[in-house]
């Protein structure tokens, strides 16, 4: 495990955010239509190939979970605004820490499962589905989505469960917003562990040419209408296509478990708002939405509490470049790379997973009690 800690050069680097320059917002405009060209090519190749089966979708009945998840309890918190939030737990345990579990794209509570059952007789252990995903409500407008609104709902949810702070775990979309929320509200987050997910100052300093390369389906997700039959046609076929390359060949994601996922993603309007994520971020990117003060603030605050970060060697979206210097952001910050392992860690290693963070909340203890 790498331990990097570079407090010094912290203090030295002016860090801050930048809109889209000129000339980048040039070539994301150069771009689009290659976007949109290519999208289009997958659309119709997929049609061609099963014309009669491309609209529709599977009539699923109720998933049945795992045997350790039958005692699940599933909630709806509110989160102000109208907004309520699914959540899954073992039942409240107000006596035990917090971990609280937020998930990526395009996946749901249900990509926590298994730690949720390793730690739940240590910790009060919530997955929580992010607005706009699986159960939880989904807002109409895409700036619901920005990083002001996701870091927002975190806190509330810790205050909902009737917590002050937690131990944060979040992968992709779930780690950005982590990231975020650690550094907006000074107290809520005891300890951070991030999963294949870089933190937004940092991706914009290591952006490299690989990872534009990489991040292509970003152009994708701006256009209306077509990602979003890109994610439901032929049953969401997409989903299949998207681990059985990397997970499925050695993980431990089954048919069942892709089921889940394919059922979430099909609630409605659920295809919209998990791509609204991408379009909120983008437009902020792009100046045409402003970012929130506060969240700007969290960006670009040095986090004080202990931070893991854990990366997959094989991970085909980020590269691990996301993560050099991250001294500067996060000085107590130790990233480990978990070799031969997918985007998906959770469901690719979760043995490996589990061992990995088990030690490093071992050697990271949690500081004195705030909910006594």
């Amino acid at each position: 495990m790498e331990n990097i800690n570079d407090a010094k050069g912290a203090v030295q680097v002016q860090r801050r955010l930048e809109v889209a320059s000129f000339s980048k917002r040039v070539a994301i405009l150069f771009c689009m239509p290659l976007a949109l060209i290519s999208i289009i090519a997958i659309l119709v190749e997929e049609f061609l190939r099963s014309p009669s089966k491309f609209f529709t979708r599977s009539q699923r009945r109720e998933v049945q979970l795992p045997p350790s998840l039958e005692s699940a309890v599933h909630e709806a918190l509110d989160v102000g605004s109208g907004v309520r939030l699914h959540t899954v737990s073992f039942g409240r345990q107000p006596d035990k820490p917090l971990m609280l579990f937020l998930h990526g794209f395009p996946e749901c509570w249900y990509s926590w499962r298994d730690l949720l059952v390793h730690f739940h007789t240590e910790y009060d252990v919530v997955a929580v589905d992010m607005r706009g995903f699986n159960l939880s409500s989904k807002p109409k407008t895409i700036s619901a989505y920005s990083l002001n609104h996701l870091t927002a709902d975190v806190a509330a949810v810790v205050r909902a469960l009737g917590h002050s702070s937690c131990t944060l775990v979040g992968h992709d979309w779930g780690a950005l917003v982590s990231w975020t929320a650690a550094g907006r509200y000074s107290g809520l987050v005891d300890r951070l562990v991030v999963l294949a997910g870089p933190h937004w100052w940092m991706y914009q300093r290591n952006l490299t040419i690989e990872q534009m390369a990489r991040s292509y389906y970003f152009l994708w997700f701006l256009l209306p209408v077509l990602p979003e039959l890109l994610l439901l046609h032929t049953d969401s076929a997409f989903l299949d296509d998207i681990w059985r390359g990397t997970v499925r060949p050695h993980g431990t994601l089954s048919a069942t478990d892709v089921e889940v996922y394919k059922a979430a993603m099909q609630q409605p309007g659920a295809a919209t708002a998990s791509l609204n994520y991408y379009r909120a971020l983008m437009y902020t990117y792009l100046g045409l939405m402003p970012m929130h003060p506060e969240v700007e603030a969290g960006v670009l605050r040095q986090l004080e509490m202990p931070v893991l970060v854990v990366w997959g060697e094989k991970d085909h979206a980020l590269c691990r470049s996301n993560n050099r210097d991250i001294g500067l952001i996060a000085p107590r910050a130790e990233v480990h790379i978990l070799p031969n392992c997918s985007h998906w860690i959770q469901s690719d290693q979760p043995r490996e997973l589990r061992r990995v963070v088990e030690e490093w909340l071992a050697e990271n203890p949690l500081p004195a009690r705030k909910d006594s």
